[in-house]
């Protein structure tokens, strides 16, 4: 039964970290990351106006940064849920998880189960799409009434 829930939980990080856009936040970063060097570099660019430039970009940094530190709580949840649920239960989820092979098996069955997902489904967004079932119903019934 544990297994069962650890799989649980692998399944719904994967599409918490589809659904948060987590890659996005993390190619903020790197894109404002490009600015700074760039600004730095540039001899064109006066020291008063890289002061400026700079503390705009270091405060962009650090709302980035909190937003991937919000993300990746939301995305570990589910773990974090089910481990303190097994402290107060006689579950073992936490001594599995801990253990080197269970840290092994859940990485191994979450990127298996990414690529399935990715390879069957071509939303970017998973099951709690919002945009995604309105396109599908939408194009369902045009194709419905297409085939009559």
């Amino acid at each position: 039964m544990d297994i069962v829930i650890i799989a649980v939980c692998c399944v719904i990080v994967v599409e918490l970290l589809l659904y948060t856009r987590f890659v996005s936040a993390v190619r903020d970063i790197k894109l404002v990351y490009n600015k700074t060097t760039y600004v730095l570099g540039s001899k064109a660019i006066s020291d008063h106006w890289k002061e400026k430039a700079l503390k705009k970009y270091a405060g962009n940094i650090f709302l980035i940064t909190l937003r991937i530190l919000l993300k990746l709580v939301i995305i570990f949840s589910p773990f974090i849920a089910a481990i303190l649920i097994a402290e107060h239960t006689s579950s073992q989820i936490d001594r599995i998880i801990y253990t080197p092979w269970g840290i092994i098996g859940t990485t191994v069955f979450a990127a298996g189960y990414g690529i399935v997902r990715k390879n069957i489904s071509k939303s970017d967004y998973g099951f709690f799409d919002r945009e995604h079932y309105p396109f599908v119903r939408a194009r369902l019934a045009f194709s419905c009434v297409t085939n009559l």
